[in-house]
């Protein structure tokens, strides 16, 4: 159960749970499967300006207590098991890998352009 001091919200069996950010928290689980997935701040800001035009902001507060759209959910494992894939394939040094984790791209492997 995330955050036991303040917000109980019961685990759901192969449903994400978003942690609350922000401030400390402290959850309990039992016999629970748990595969953290951190976001980097700059990631969650990026793709928030990208989707809704939120501009240049301190802060985003995500609310982890809003249930998750099934749709979402859906897209959220299909993107998990890409990288999955792509980290047992092609390690981080690929186009794909830095295209989904929005890293720096690798470096040039010595081709250059035509004019």
């Amino acid at each position: 159960m995330p955050d036991v001091t303040q917000d109980r919200v019961p685990l759901q069996l192969d449903v994400p749970m978003l942690f609350p950010t922000g401030r400390e928290f402290v959850f309990e689980y039992e016999d629970y499967d748990q595969r953290l997935v951190h976001m980097s701040r700059r990631l969650v800001h990026e793709v928030a300006d990208e989707m809704f035009h939120t501009g240049q902001v301190t802060d985003l507060g995500i609310d982890h207590l809003r249930p998750l759209d099934p749709t979402a959910i859906t897209q959220w494992r299909s993107s998990l098991s890409l990288l999955s894939r792509e980290l047992r394939t092609g390690g981080v040094d690929t186009l794909l890998w830095h295209t989904l984790t929005r890293g720096p791209r690798p470096r040039s492997s010595g081709c250059t352009r035509r004019r």
